[in-house]
């Protein structure tokens, strides 16, 4: 696996945990604002809000964009593990047909059985999707279109 796409993950995560909160912070400066009802201050907070929510989700997009490059090139390694696991196969199906065996690709039908979902482990740094953001989401449905 290259350490490149990991470190852009962690930097990506990094900027995003900031990101989210100063997202955070701004929505509860936005909500002591509305609390006091006044214009020029809710209009303010509102303002610096809406910067951080902006901010926010373009750093999210790269957690997203880091998240599925570590996960295209792990799967290009696994993808070459693959390819040699293949001869095996077709000399698994060679074996079964010299024995007798009309049952084309045996060897593929073995793999399709023998799949199961996989998860990461739980102490995986890399999750298979980024998670949603509480903050990001609660920004949005409590502002709603700005």
């Amino acid at each position: 696996m290259t350490t490149d796409t990991v470190q852009a993950y962690r930097a990506a995560l990094k900027l995003f945990q900031k990101d989210e909160a100063a997202l955070h912070k701004a929505m509860q400066a936005l909500d002591a604002a509305r609390e006091i009802a006044d214009p020029s201050q809710i209009t303010k907070a509102r303002g610096y809000a809406r910067a951080a929510e902006i901010k926010a989700e373009e750093s999210w997009l790269e957690l997203v964009g880091a998240t599925r490059q570590y996960w295209k090139h792990r799967a290009e390694a696994l993808r070459k593990q693959l390819a040699d696991v293949a001869p095996l196969v077709a000399e698994y199906d060679s074996a079964l047909r010299a024995a007798g065996s009309l049952v084309p690709n045996a060897g593929l039908e073995l793999i399709r059985t023998a799949l199961r979902p996989w998860s990461p482990p739980k102490d995986f740094e890399i999750p298979l999707d980024v998670p949603a953001s509480k903050v990001l989401n609660d920004a949005e449905r409590d502002c709603g279109i700005w």
